[in-house]
């Protein structure tokens, strides 16, 4: 309500969402093929080995939480530090809700095993959170780079 509205002729995609929705796809798949990468290549900790069940355990578990986290992006064009994680006391509540289930299917061993999620280690853990919260930062840096854009559009020049 604190916006414009847009033109009756205006697509769905105007503004430039077809491109937010494209660029935030392409981020999805980059962090969930980079837990895939990190958990079937790297040896975090000794006593597990990469794997491709770990991979896979890590995409998935990345993916879930990246849709979770992405709920308080697409909220508003502002920064999510200008409107705060609390500011929709539902959302977040549900929000938190999902990251536990998540956590649960994936710890839990008789779900995990359902689920064909192997066991991770506290490191493989930090990796996931920090692979999570990089969508956060790449979702910020887009709308930073879309408020430019939209002032860049909006200037008026007054002929001298």
């Amino acid at each position: 309500m604190n916006r414009p509205p847009l033109s009756k002729n205006a697509g769905i995609f105007a503004d430039g969402l077809g491109y937010r929705i494209a660029a935030r796809s392409l981020t999805f798949a980059i962090l969930t093929l980079m837990a895939f990468a990190v958990g079937n290549f790297v040896e975090i900790v000794p006593h597990i080995a990469p794997s491709r069940e770990v991979g896979i355990s890590m995409a998935f578990i990345v993916l879930s939480w990246s849709s979770v986290v992405n709920i308080f992006n697409i909220r508003s064009e502002e920064s999510i530090f200008k409107i705060g994680l609390w500011s929709n006391k539902g959302i977040f509540a549900s929000a938190l809700l999902s990251i536990c289930i998540t956590f649960f299917v994936a710890t839990v061993e008789p779900v995990a095993n359902l689920f064909q999620v192997v066991p991770l280690s506290g490191s493989h853990w930090l990796i996931i959170v920090g692979i999570v919260l990089s969508l956060l930062a790449v979702a910020e840096l887009q709308k930073l780079l879309h408020r430019r854009k939209q002032l860049d559009s909006c200037t008026v020049t007054v002929p001298a």
